[in-house]
């Protein structure tokens, strides 16, 4: 979805893309849960819009379930670790740059930073159901 997004993203899709993650990192670094898991959502759930593809664009609410899920069962639990931080920026700015290896890239190691800390947590059914 994201190199799907880094090609047929509006303008305004791509500028909202860079606010969010500007705010992810923000209140990450602030600490607040709460507003963090509502920037991430959003943040993911534009990703899929802006692929332009219905199918993508359907799993908008699966992935808000599975991402506020993931917050009540711990793994955002605490303060966002930098590397998160720093690869929701570098989806946004390949997003944005309209680069889509750059932006597929990018997701997959955010996706593989959080499950490396969802193991790292004893999260391991989580991931494996």
């Amino acid at each position: 979805a994201a190199a799907a997004a880094a090609r047929r993203a509006t303008e305004a899709q791509r500028t909202r893309l860079l606010e969010l993650a500007a705010s992810i990192r923000s209140v990450g670094e602030e600490g607040s849960v709460a507003s963090y898991l509502e920037d991430d959502v959003a943040f993911h759930c534009l990703i899929l819009q802006a692929s332009q593809n219905d199918v993508f664009a359907a799993l908008s609410g699966v992935i808000a379930e599975v991402l506020a899920a993931r917050a009540r069962m711990g793994g955002a639990s605490d303060i966002p670790k930098s590397e998160a931080l720093d690869l929701h920026d570098r989806v946004a700015r390949c997003i944005a740059a309209g680069d889509a290896a750059g932006a597929e890239e990018a997701m997959r190691a955010l996706v593989s930073e959080v499950r490396r800390v969802l193991l790292e947590r004893g999260l391991r059914g989580y991931l494996e159901a």
